[in-house]
């Protein structure tokens, strides 16, 4: 029954029932129904507090509260292994990692701040810093990696050190490189146009940002590193140096075509072989006291009648680990051994865990590029 004014309204507690006529057509009546009912009741998650009691740190003798960080005690350092890091890097489009000193930052929320890598594995982090704003599950998570400064393994460097050495000496190879050989052909060339990496990014540090380089800065556990952790981890290599230098192919050919190489070069050749045989190039003429841009007859003349060096193997079997897959099952083993040992791993000598290897990996390419850099350097020397 419709009240005067042509509209009724019923209520209880989760319902509500409105009738009433059109504003316009006074025969047509409307009927509208809202309510709800509660499925769950919602029940609000507990914001886990810090122990007030305070927690435990190894190497430190009384518990750790922020307000003892804050008001009572000194400096207080706290170690952890760099595996903390892999929930991180895990996630590097939300985390920033700091490849120098294992900071980590989420956006301006918050950051762990005030950390120095040491040794090979761990991380020495302020704890008044780290219990400073970090939410309360950061802080339990960095403190599940926490060790005893003693557990500190200081007889190697790091893979993030060891990353950044290797990316120093890559890049300082392509300016030493571009340098040299824009003396010896007759148009200049930068080091960008060798390996596709700009060489302000390497000044800034912003150079680890790159989506290509931060994979190879990563940390490696080395209580569990599988050979499958080791194949991709040369695969990473192999996207920052031979695709680095794959970006350069148009130069190497140029400079080729330039030397003359392609009395030797075929043309499907690509940017590997290209360079390997720039450098013999360029070594031949230093070691028969040719002048490489006058004497380029005499110095091909040379190439062909010596058995051509591989200057870069270590690169080389970098990029047979890469194309891995390609091979055939059968083939499989065979080739990684080989690979392996043109690193100078001894494969019975691995077992199941790869951290090792992979250790010598980093340290045989550093010195390679070392090596091609002081050579380099021998063979600018002509008038």
């Amino acid at each position: 029954m419709l009240l005067v004014d042509d509209h009724y309204i019923f209520e209880n507690e989760n319902l509500e029932v409105t009738l009433a006529r059109h504003d316009f057509d006074k025969t047509i009546v409307r009927l509208e129904v809202n309510g709800y009912r509660i499925l769950f009741e919602p029940t609000k998650k507990k914001k886990q507090q810090i122990s007030i009691d305070g927690d435990l740190w190894p190497g430190i003798k009384q518990r750790i509260t922020h307000y003892d960080l804050r008001f009572i005690l000194g400096i207080q350092f706290g170690y952890v292994l760099d595996e903390v890091l892999e929930k991180y890097e895990s996630q590097d489009e939300i985390f920033e990692v700091s490849v120098q000193s294992g900071t980590v930052q989420y956006g301006n929320q918050w950051a762990v701040t005030h950390c120095n890598r040491e040794g090979r594995n761990a991380i020495k982090v302020d704890l008044k810093k780290l219990y400073e704003g970090t939410p309360y599950e950061e802080i339990e998570h960095w403190k599940s990696f926490a060790i005893h400064p003693e557990k500190i393994d200081y007889s190697d460097k790091s893979i993030a050190y060891k990353s950044q050495l290797l990316v120093r000496k890559y890049m300082l190879f392509a300016r030493i490189l571009s340098d040299l050989l824009s003396r010896i052909v007759p148009f200049d060339i930068d080091p960008e146009s060798l390996v596709s990496f700009d060489q302000s990014s390497l000044d800034n540090y912003t150079i680890y940002d790159h989506e290509v380089v931060k994979p190879i800065t990563h940390h490696v556990s080395y209580t569990e590193f599988s050979r499958n952790d080791f194949l991709i981890r040369c695969k990473n290599l192999s996207r920052f140096i031979n695709e680095g230098i794959d970006g350069g192919i148009r130069t190497y050919r140029k400079c080729g075509e330039k030397l003359g190489l392609y009395e030797i070069a075929e043309k499907k050749w690509g940017s590997l072989k290209l360079l390997d045989l720039i450098l013999n190039y360029l070594m031949v003429s230093h070691v028969e006291g040719f002048h490489p841009r006058r004497d380029q007859a005499l110095v091909i003349e040379a190439l062909k009648k010596k058995n051509q060096l591989q200057i870069i193997p270590t690169l080389f079997a970098l990029n047979d680990l890469r194309q891995l897959d390609a091979h055939r099952k059968d083939e499989f083993n065979s080739i990684f051994n080989h690979n392996l040992e043109r690193f100078g791993i001894h494969p019975n000598s691995i077992g199941n865990n790869y951290s090792e290897a992979i250790n010598i990996v980093y340290d045989k390419l550093r010195d390679t590029f070392s090596d091609l850099n002081m050579a380099l350097n021998q063979w600018y020397d002509f008038d």
